[in-house]
C-alpha cells in the first residue's frame, strides 16, 4: 500500500513538472487570442498620394512609393477605415492591378532585367523556391509568367498537380488579362487532376 502511494505521488509530481515546463509564459498584457497589428505609419502616402500620381499619368513616382512601402512594411497592415485593415503588400498590389499598360510599362521598366536575371538562373537550377520567387517578386513582368508556365508544367510533370494550381492561381489572381491559352489549360488540368 506504501508503495501504491509513492508511485502515484511521484506520478503527480512527474505530470505537475511537465504541465509547468509546457506551459506557455503568462504575459498578463497579451492573452492568447491577441493579435497585435502593426500598422502603416501614414496611410496617405499609399491612399491619396499614391492613386494620385497615378492619375496624373506619373507612374514611375507613384511606383517608388509602392514598392518602398512593400520593401520596408510589406508585412505590416494598412487602416482604410476604423476597424478595416488590408495588408500593405496586398493593397499595393492591388492598385497596380488596376494601372492601364502605361503603368505597367512603368512597372516593368524598373523590374524586368532583374527579373529576367533570375528567371534564368531560377530555370536552369529547376529551382521551385526561386521560381516562385520570381512570381512573388516581380507579379507584374513577362519573367513572372515564364516562371509561373514553367512551374506549373514542373508541377505536373512530377505529379504535383497542387503545385501547378498554386502557381498558376497566384499569377492569374493578380494579372486576370495576361492569361493566355496555355495558362488557361494548364490550371484547367491541374485542377481536374486534383479533383476540382
Amino acid at each position: 500500500m506504501m508503495r501504491m502511494k509513492s508511485v502515484r505521488w511521484a506520478a503527480a509530481m512527474l505530470l505537475a513538472a511537465l504541465e509547468h515546463s509546457t506551459a506557455a509564459p503568462q504575459d498578463p498584457l497579451v492573452s492568447r487570442n491577441t493579435v497585435i497589428l502593426r500598422k502603416y505609419p501614414d496611410p496617405r502616402d499609399l491612399t491619396v498620394r499614391g492613386p494620385q500620381l497615378a492619375a496624373d499619368g506619373r507612374y514611375a513616382e507613384a511606383l517608388a512609393i509602392y514598392v518602398k512601402a512593400i520593401q520596408d512594411m510589406g508585412d505590416h497592415v494598412l487602416e482604410l477605415s476604423p476597424g478595416c485593415h488590408q495588408g500593405v503588400r496586398d493593397y499595393c498590389l492591388r492598385r497596380l492591378c488596376d494601372w492601364p499598360e502605361e503603368g505597367r510599362k512603368a512597372y516593368r521598366a524598373r523590374f524586368e532585367a532583374e527579373a529576367k536575371e533570375r528567371f534564368a538562373r531560377a530555370k536552369s537550377a529547376s529551382d521551385e523556391l526561386a521560381l516562385s520567387s520570381v512570381v512573388s517578386l516581380f507579379p507584374f513582368c513577362a519573367a513572372a509568367a515564364e516562371a509561373t508556365l514553367h512551374l506549373a508544367r514542373l508541377g505536373l510533370e512530377s505529379g504535383r498537380p497542387e503545385l501547378a494550381a498554386a502557381a498558376l492561381d497566384s499569377f492569374l489572381k493578380l494579372n486576370e488579362k495576361e492569361a493566355d491559352a496555355s495558362m488557361v489549360a494548364l490550371f484547367a488540368r491541374a485542377l481536374a487532376w486534383m479533383g476540382e
